[in-house]
């Protein structure tokens, strides 16, 4: 009994020495008379969503990114596919007792071939279900197979052996239990079907630039008195932001004061009234020292045009906005704050109430809600931690750019690369440099020098590019960019030589 055919034929002749086996011409199996058994015709069928391994067709070997049969799964929760049934339908019959079922295979690189343990089987599907369409739509669940991998699709039949004694007895043939081939262990290229699936990368997100824990008095807040026509106020530098504030009212940066930095210093900043002051006048400046790890980033909105309106999401570009769904005004943050940080709103130089005039959405980190209206005339201030230190006014030729990544990588098949444009649109980068997959690790960091002249706008974005090789080893691809950071370069040294 060592194959199918064995096996069946001493079953048979077993049946027919009862003498009580059905008329042979009258069941959907076929019965073979020069070796006296039943042979059950498996139906064929197609996968609608699935293919078959060929690892020699050109240009490329094997599947790549986009074709048929490959998954690359973000918030997906399962995979679709659809089995049509071709040929040798007539097998599957109410008299039979006919069902259906399928298994999922997964390839083993270390020994070059599937495993012979699915990773899942369906549920039985009776034939009545689909008899009508000969069709039958099932959905595989992403949680009951471990991404990422190759899979194969294998259809397993059950009927009832066609004898009046092996009918009596509910005895059922079950195809699953000769489950070999010589090709990758057990797949059959005339029955079987291949995909491959695996999870998309991971979205980079920008974080501190050097892996400092942030330092005592990294957070300065000093007060000075002026003289008469005083306009201008020496700092310590800071990475990009400063809230200044005169006799208590925070003022608007390019506004009401100018920071312009002293050529060649990156210890010193300068700051310089746009109104000359008065004696008796105090100015209060809040900062983080340069040598920390966190930023504090202030943005001014100067409203001079009609706020634009629409629907929830419907912002576009612009940074304020009058949400028609919500009927709220909102404005939209130049980055992503780090999460569980408060944000400082000031309206017209009045601070407002933190989760009172105003609170940060709980959809969209970068999106300020008011509670009030804001009017054309008006001047918003906001300051907030930044998600990178790497914000503003660079002040640093080499500076060490950071990142992290949600899910540590298993393997060191992907890169990061850091990309410098002078455009948002990144139509032309002007530097990057790349860091090899880490297994097991989140946090990375770059140091990168930067290029270009003092007060140029640059941009720059983190892209993680994972590589996912099949066992044609051909490269499925999945590629994510971080949000783009806007900077400004605060120095000339990037010139050195």
């Amino acid at each position: 009994m060592s194959s199918p055919e064995t096996y069946t034929k001493y079953q048979t002749r077993i049946y027919d020495q009862c003498g009580i086996c059905s008329n042979k011409n009258s069941v959907k199996n076929t019965y073979n008379t020069s070796s006296d058994m039943y042979v059950f015709n498996s139906p064929f069928f197609d996968v609608s969503g699935a293919t078959k391994i060929d690892c020699t067709s050109p240009p490329n070997s094997g599947l790549t990114s986009g074709d048929t049969g490959v998954y690359i799964i973000g918030t997906e929760t399962g995979i679709t596919f659809t089995f049509t049934f071709t040929a040798n339908t007539e097998s599957f019959t109410d008299e039979n007792q006919s069902k259906f079922r399928y298994d999922i295979y997964r390839y083993n690189g270390n020994i070059g071939s599937f495993n012979t343990n699915p990773i899942y089987s369906s549920d039985v599907i009776e034939w009545s279900s689909f008899s009508a369409t000969s069709a039958t739509t099932q959905t595989l669940k992403i949680s009951d197979i471990t991404l990422d991998g190759d899979y194969i699709i294998k259809g397993q039949y059950k009927n009832k052996y066609a004898t009046e004694f092996g009918s009596a007895l509910g005895i059922e043939y079950d195809t699953s239990l000769y489950n070999q081939s010589d090709e990758y262990g057990i797949y059959r290229a005339d029955r079987d079907f291949y995909f491959v699936a695996l999870s998309e990368a991971d979205t980079p997100q920008p974080s501190l630039g050097t892996n400092l824990v942030t330092a005592p008095d990294s957070f300065v807040v000093s007060s000075v008195s002026l003289v008469d026509g005083q306009t201008d106020i020496i700092v310590n530098a800071t990475f990009n932001s400063y809230v200044v504030a005169l006799n208590g009212l925070v003022l608007a940066e390019t506004l009401d004061y100018i920071i312009t930095g002293l050529t060649g210093n990156v210890v010193s900043t300068l700051i310089q009234l746009v109104s000359p002051a008065k004696t008796g006048d105090i100015l209060t400046v809040a900062y983080i020292n340069a040598g920390a790890a966190n930023v504090i980033y202030s943005e001014v909105y100067d409203i001079i045009n009609p706020i634009p309106s629409g629907p929830l999401d419907g912002e576009g570009s612009n940074y304020v906005y009058y949400n028609t769904t919500t009927n709220k005004y909102e404005i939209y943050l130049t980055y992503t704050p780090i999460s569980q940080n408060d944000i400082l709103i000031s309206l017209n130089g009045a601070v407002l109430a933190n989760n009172i005039d105003y609170y940060q959405s709980t959809s969209n980190p970068k999106r300020i809600i008011f509670e009030g209206n804001i009017l054309v005339g008006d001047i918003i201030n906001a300051y907030y931690n930044a998600i990178t230190n790497l914000v503003g006014q660079i002040l640093n030729p080499e500076p060490s750019f950071g990142w992290t990544i949600a899910n540590a990588p298993i393997n060191t098949d992907g890169t990061f690369t850091v990309e410098v444009s002078t455009t948002s649109a990144f139509t032309g980068i002007t530097t990057s440099g790349t860091v090899e997959y880490i297994a097991g690790e989140t946090v990375y960091y770059l140091k990168l020098p930067l290029s270009g002249n003092y007060g140029d706008e640059l941009y720059y974005r983190i892209k993680n590019e994972k590589r996912y090789y099949t066992l044609c080893d051909s490269i499925v691809n999945s590629i994510k960019y971080s949000e783009v950071i806007p900077i400004v370069l605060g120095i000339n040294s990037t010139n050195n030589y």
